[in-house]
């Protein structure tokens, strides 16, 4: 990995261009991502012969993950020095990108009482729970709703809105300081190291999370299920 200086980021970024065919960044607004790359060298007929390949390995992917984010997860200090569960809860201007019939399934993932329900209901021996989410509320709820019952933390620096991230209206406003990033990163740290994961299916950001999870404790013995997915509302090991 190499941090590239913002002068010489900057240059690059100038050089370079749209990324053609690759149908997933079209739902990023433009200018958020570049290639630097012959037009056609990467598209989605490639990308879609590579992932049904016979040498497509999905832990192969993982172990990137785990590559790029290694580092910033050995240095990060647990919440717990045991098993903890970790829930991710989702709010704010996600919403705008769940189809009409998927958005009570969206609402449900979205409710911290779901996530401590469904944790009591299969995991009743953790009682230690760290919260990933955009929405202050939610902390805030949490907090209250479950004194006494669970130890809840949370990390100090990601950035939080009542009722989630706003709705920038397709701008690419989401708070990104120094601070924030690394509330970002302590995230899903936090996220990868619990012994137990819940969310939601919906978010890219739980699946990085979930990804990172499984590749951290391959060749352990762990528990299972270790995972559940309430937005499609299965486990997810």
């Amino acid at each position: 990995n190499e941090e590239l200086p913002d002068t010489t980021f900057q240059a690059q970024w100038n050089q370079g261009s749209d990324c053609g065919s690759i149908q997933w960044l079209r739902h990023w607004m433009p200018n958020l991502a570049k290639c630097q790359m012959p037009p056609g060298f990467v598209s989605e007929p490639k990308k879609y012969a590579f992932m049904h390949a016979q040498q497509w390995d999905v832990t192969y992917m993982e172990s990137l993950y785990l590559q790029g984010f290694g580092p910033r997860i050995s240095a990060y200090r647990l919440p717990y020095n045991h098993s903890y569960a970790a829930l991710h809860v989702r709010k704010g201007d996600k919403q705008k990108e769940i189809p009409r019939e998927k958005q009570y399934m969206f609402e449900k993932s979205g409710k911290i009482e779901n996530l401590l329900t469904f944790l009591s209901k299969n995991w009743p021996h953790i009682t230690d729970i760290f919260i990933a989410t955009d929405d202050s509320d939610t902390v805030e709820h949490a907090a209250k709703a479950v004194r006494g019952r669970y130890n809840i933390t949370w990390s100090a620096d990601a950035a939080r809105f009542p009722g989630g991230h706003p709705d920038t209206h397709g701008r690419p406003n989401h708070v990104n300081n120094d601070g924030a990033v690394n509330g970002v990163l302590d995230d899903q740290a936090g996220l990868a190291s619990a012994s137990v994961l819940i969310g939601g299916g919906d978010s890219g950001f739980w699946q990085a999370a979930k990804s990172l999870n499984r590749a951290l404790h391959k060749g352990t013995h762990r528990q299972r299920p270790w995972c559940f997915d309430i937005y499609s509302n299965k486990f997810c090991d």
